[in-house]
Formats: C-alpha cells, sequence, structure tokens
C-alpha cells in the first residue's frame, strides 16, 4: 500500500484519506460536497496537497 509523503504535490484518495485520518466513505463525501478541489484524470481522482491541508486546517 502507498504511503502519503508530505513532499508529494498531490494526493490520491487514498493517500488524502489517511492523512486526515478518515475513510474513503467520508473522504467521497466531502469531494461530492465540494470540500476541496480535486483534479479527475480517466479515472483517477488527484487532489492537490496544499488545497487539501488547507482545507483540513479550516483556512
Amino acid at each position: 500500500m502507498a504511503e502519503a509523503r508530505p513532499e508529494e504535490l498531490v494526493y490520491t484518495r487514498r493517500e488524502a484519506a489517511r492523512v486526515a485520518r478518515v475513510s474513503l466513505a467520508v473522504l467521497d463525501e466531502a469531494l461530492r460536497q465540494g470540500t476541496f478541489k480535486f483534479t479527475k484524470i480517466g479515472r483517477r481522482i488527484l487532489i492537490p496537497r496544499n488545497a487539501f491541508l488547507k482545507a483540513l486546517l479550516g483556512e
């Protein structure tokens, strides 16, 4: 299983869920609600690290 590293520019759904310590279902609901921006490339969802961390910190 891939481990999320802070120096990465983007996170996958699984990495973002691990960083936020939430389930994939909770992360998917946040994506649907537009809590933070993401990019979809084919079937892959990539979440920019900076935007994700700002959303987690409430900035």
